[in-house]
């Protein structure tokens, strides 16, 4: 036979055992391989530390009420309740939230008048689902619907027949080991850590499944090296993101113990590291900073992250590994978006997926008044926006997540899927230098790559005095040599509920706190307008607010610059 046959029949059997494979891993083997010791509890019981959404659990108990009529005691029920999974479609918002059974702490939250509706929620979910499906035993999926369940299981399972019990557990068991063998096909980083720790908890909450336990720590302390920087923060720079991670390892520690159970020694320095990190985000009104894709949050979820061990916590001004700058003067603080440092080996693919385009974005707040902010996450509009379709929230994403969304320099005319380009690159350098002295503290950055603006460089310097009541930048565009700089402009986002009014000149800026505190924004010789924007840091529908807009005055040179200030 010829090499090049022998070659093609070798690559028709490799194709030819792919298929038998893909068949195997939806079918009935798959089921069999899911198949393992049936528990009969959840071994304890931990704590939302959220508040819970009620709008998806309120709709739900509408309309559980209007079909009661038509549905039976859970032990004479045999279908349960089926018309919330019937309606649903993959591109439905709701279809995430209604599998990860997102609504479930909402109906605990009601006590006892939501358990029935509850249960028979679960019992349609089993009807269709109880057996493995692609689209509703995703990895991600699973992971959040088990969590859900690990924190109000034990409410869901109070007083239910042995029976129903059993087919609940032993569905828990099995998704379990659904993500033992699904993690290793898993590409997302992010993914894969909350799949690590799924495993961990599962493995301790579910009696006879410690070995999904050993494999979850194994994974963990992987992903960790993977994922966590030195200074504790998540390769995503979400802070959002940030606490929820935070909050996860913290409830495995607790996991351990209530059981009694010693706790593997790079858990401990993980929880240490990102709680610091946790705390460095959070504002003088006691909700994280809004940064690449976070909001606000949920204030006491913070406040129960940052209680956790308290006595070791350490204060961090500079995250150096995460790319942030944090200043402060009284009870003033400024965060500077200072970028994403060049990726170490073995994490450029995964610091690529969670670019940046807001560099050199800030974020500025008095006490517990925000003054300057950032536009937020499509994520925000999902409870509210209930009319909202997938490719509509992915729009929403685009959006928000480009140099427009941001308090920083644009260059005109450039779009968020544009300014995406060329991010996390090796050429991206970034210049970073701060002076601290009795009257106030001063950073002084540069960047190398703009959106839009190729070859040039930006600089900005951002001076805050130690009384925190002034706050001085300066922003410098420098294109190569022998070209122009293309028409930039500088935003700055207000955060709602500030009353905003121009001066006739174009020159200044007067802003009112809702506790009728002024300040007041210059700009030199730039000229200054105000604009509609809006704000999608915290969870409900869009609001509407207005943007400081800055555009440098001509210049005789190439250089152009801007010297602003905030006073009060």
């Amino acid at each position: 036979m010829a090499k090049s046959s022998r070659k093609q029949v070798s690559q028709n059997m490799v194709i030819g055992a792919r298929k038998p494979w893909r068949h195997w891993h939806d079918g009935l083997f798959y089921e069999l391989q899911l198949n393992g010791p049936a528990p009969d509890r959840l071994t304890f019981s931990l704590m939302n530390p959220y508040k819970p959404g009620t709008a998806d659990a309120e709709e739900l108990l509408a309309l559980y009420g209007e079909e009661e009529q038509h549905i039976s005691s859970i032990s004479q029920h045999q279908e349960g309740f089926l018309t919330p999974w019937r309606d649903l479609s993959l591109d439905d918002l709701k279809y995430f939230r209604y599998h990860s059974f997102a609504w479930l702490a909402g109906m605990a939250a009601s006590g006892e008048a939501g358990l029935p509706a509850a249960r028979a929620m679960v019992d349609g979910w089993l009807q269709y689902n109880e057996k493995y499906q692609p689209e509703t035993w995703q990895p991600r999926m699973v992971c959040d619907r088990l969590w859900h369940l690990a924190r109000d299981g034990q409410w869901l399972m109070r007083g239910a027949e042995a029976t129903w019990r059993s087919r609940l557990l032993s569905s828990m068991a099995r998704q379990t080991r659904h993500i033992a063998k699904a993690v290793a096909r898993v590409d997302e980083p992010v993914e894969r850590l909350f799949c690590a720790m799924t495993l961990i908890l599962m493995g301790l909450a579910l009696p006879h499944h410690r070995t999904c336990e050993e494999q979850g720590s194994t994974l963990l302390r992987r992903e960790l090296r993977l994922q966590l920087r030195a200074d504790g923060g998540h390769i995503s720079r979400n802070p959002s993101l940030q606490l929820k991670i935070t909050l996860c390892l913290q409830d495995l520690m607790k996991a351990y113990r209530l059981l009694s159970q010693e706790a593997p020694n790079f858990l401990h320095h993980a929880v240490s590291r990102t709680t610091d990190m946790t705390e460095f985000f959070r504002c003088g009104d006691g909700r994280l900073a809004v940064f690449n894709q976070g909001t606000e949050d949920d204030p006491k979820a913070l406040a129960k992250a940052l209680s956790f061990d308290s006595v070791a916590r350490n204060r961090i001004d500079f995250a150096s590994q995460s790319g942030f700058q944090r200043l402060h003067g009284a009870r003033t603080y400024l965060y500077v978006d200072i970028g994403v440092p060049a990726a170490a080996p073995g994490r450029a693919q995964a610091d690529a997926r969670h670019n940046s385009h807001g560099t050199f974005a800030i974020q500025f707040s008095a006490g517990r008044q925000r003054l300057i902010t950032n536009c937020g996450s499509a994520s925000a509009l999902t409870a509210s926006e209930t009319d909202l379709t997938l490719q509509e929230y992915r729009d929403w994403q685009t959006a928000l997540s480009g140099p427009d969304a941001h308090s920083g320099l644009c260059v005109e005319g450039v779009a968020a899927d544009v300014a995406s380009a060329g991010y996390g690159s090796s050429s991206r350098t970034t210049y970073h230098h701060l002076e601290e002295d009795r009257h106030g503290q001063l950073l002084e950055l540069e960047r190398a790559h703009v959106p839009g603006a190729a070859g040039c460089t930006h600089r900005r310097r951002l001076y805050l005095n130690i009384d925190g009541d002034d706050l001085r930048g300066e922003d410098v565009l420098i294109p190569p040599a022998g070209e122009k700089a293309p028409k930039w402009l500088l935003r700055f986002h207000l955060y709602p509920g500030l009353k905003a009014s121009l001066s006739r000149d174009g020159r200044t800026v007067i802003l009112v706190t809702p506790q009728n505190e002024g300040w007041r924004f210059i700009a030199g010789d730039a000229l200054i307008e105000l604009a509609q924007s809006i704000y999608c840091g915290v969870e409900g529908p869009v609001q509407k607010t207005q943007q400081i807009v800055v555009y440098p005055a001509r210049a005789r040179g190439v250089v152009q610059q801007v010297k602003w200030a905030l006073k009060k």
